[in-house]
């Protein structure tokens, strides 16, 4: 089974548990490209990821040692001056894809995958300016009826610093909750190497973010 990891990312600018595993047919080449599975790098179809840098909490001092005279020790908020155990980084996620050879087409041919799209819903459906969407390039081939993984940054950590973080630490409640839950749509696009005719494929993922400074990822409880 082909594994490729994504290098070049394009500068372009509803919580279901997963899964978009269908195709869109507006692309009519002998084969049809298929969704058959879309989790992050530990396998899991719905992940939890971080919005917010994670520290050590020692307060604007660094000194875990000493109580910061303003309360910054313990305060379970990301202070300047504290040790950073969790930076902000890329997630990750691998989609699975088979190339299905049409019924009546004989022999199938092989498609050439060559662009992935993400595109972020937040919880109430709407897209937002600090998460544009994304799209890589990328290039390989999948013989007929033979599959094949992309692993992919599902979601980058640039959405996270100019925006999502903020929500987390001073968003109002109700900011809070739209926030936290969120639909990646992943459309992937291959062209079948006879006739150079385009198909696509599209999968969809439900991601949660929490605030690491004062939730457990996998718990969601207090630490």
């Amino acid at each position: 089974m082909p594994k490729v990891i994504l290098l070049s990312l394009l500068a372009t600018t509803l919580a279901l548990p997963l899964v978009g595993c269908g195709v869109s047919d507006d692309f009519q080449a002998g084969n049809r490209l298929v969704v058959t599975s879309l989790t992050d790098s530990n396998d899991h179809s719905v992940p939890i990821f971080n919005a917010v840098v994670k520290t050590d909490d020692s307060g604007k001092d660094g000194d875990p040692a000493t109580v910061d005279t303003d309360g910054s020790q313990g305060d379970h908020f990301p202070d300047d001056g504290e040790k950073v155990l969790e930076p902000l980084s890329d997630d990750l996620a691998k989609v699975g894809l088979k190339n299905v050879t049409r019924l009546g087409v004989d022999p199938g041919v092989p498609l050439t995958v060559y662009r992935v799209d993400v595109t972020y819903r937040d919880g109430n459906g709407k897209t937002r300016d600090f998460a544009p969407r994304k799209s890589y390039d990328v290039s390989f081939a999948i013989d007929p009826d033979g599959t094949g993984d992309l692993t992919f940054v599902i979601v980058p950590w640039d959405m996270k610093a100019n925006g999502l973080e903020w929500y987390f630490l001073f968003g109002t409640s109700e900011e809070l909750a739209v926030v936290r839950q969120w639909t990646a749509v992943v459309d992937v696009y291959a062209r079948d190497q006879l006739n150079s005719d385009d198909v696509h494929a599209q999968g969809k993922m439900s991601i949660r973010f929490i605030n690491p400074m004062v939730e457990t990822v996998g718990t969601g409880t207090t630490p």
